[in-house]
């Protein structure tokens, strides 16, 4: 299985019979940035390759079957976590529509770069239709889920592939990234986001916080952490990013989704 150049630098997933991956047979991918990039940077860098940012679930096709060391890295992407409160409940809603005009983490990294870097450290909040949108995306693809009381979701290997949270964030590729996890001598697979006092704290009823997730690698904070999904600080922090062209959204990339071996 690998990363087949189509036109350079451009690529497609493939398997051992040099057959595109089954889900993936409209995507074209473009090569990983070398540098770790801030979200303002990462949507830039797509861009230019008439791209957008790959989803969590993409990140994940691309760690298991293209063979490409880079994937093993922190990973930026462009699914968020939605943390809100509705009716006096936290909750948290994850949504990376492929259109760079409706995906928050997209349209408003500038925005979101610039209120995180604020002293003292803002927020993106949302609200009103834009909210209304998100949760209705979400909610429609089962993606909206109790917020985790201390901000962190642990699952065994065995159970993270059918874990409501991973299955929310990862879809098809939630059994396979608790592979590329067992493969790395880990057990376990995590969520970190952040606490549910900072959500309270900053978000108001009928209000959101938007918070994009980063891929887990070898090389966060000096430390492995591929076992983990990160949820917190990544508008402003540091990390590699490839662009995808001819992504589906969540319900449809889910239908026809390989779940194979990973390498």
């Amino acid at each position: 299985m690998a990363l087949k150049p189509i036109t350079k630098p451009e690529y497609q997933l493939t398997d051992e019979n040099d057959k595109p991956v089954t889900g993936f047979e409209e995507d074209v991918f473009g090569p990983s940035s070398n540098d770790y990039l801030n979200q303002p940077q990462a949507v830039t860098f797509t861009r230019e390759q008439e791209m957008i940012p790959q989803s969590l679930l993409e990140a994940i096709a691309v760690r298991a079957y293209s063979g490409d060391p880079k994937s093993w890295k922190f990973q930026r992407t462009r699914t968020d976590a939605i943390c809100g409160v509705r009716k006096g409940e936290v909750y948290v809603a994850f949504d990376d529509i492929p259109d760079a005009k409706k995906n928050l983490v997209i349209a408003k990294a500038q925005k979101a770069y610039n209120l995180n870097t604020s002293r003292p450290r803002k927020e993106l909040i949302i609200r009103g239709k834009t909210l209304s949108k998100v949760l209705e995306r979400a909610e429609k693809d089962e993606r909206v889920l109790p917020y985790p009381k201390d901000g962190h979701v642990v699952a065994n290997t065995a159970e993270y592939g059918t874990n409501p949270h991973f299955v929310a964030m990862e879809g098809c590729m939630a059994p396979v990234n608790a592979r590329l996890i067992q493969s790395k001598g880990r057990n376990e697979g995590r969520l970190a986001l952040t606490t549910l006092e900072y959500v309270l704290k900053h978000v108001k009823e009928g209000e959101a916080m938007v918070l994009p997730l980063g891929l887990g690698g070898g090389d966060f904070s000096s430390i492995s952490s591929v076992d983990y999904v990160f949820a917190y600080g990544v508008f402003d922090g540091g990390g590699l990013v490839r662009g995808v062209r001819g992504a589906r959204d969540f319900s449809t990339r889910n239908k026809g989704c390989l779940v194979g071996s990973a390498k």
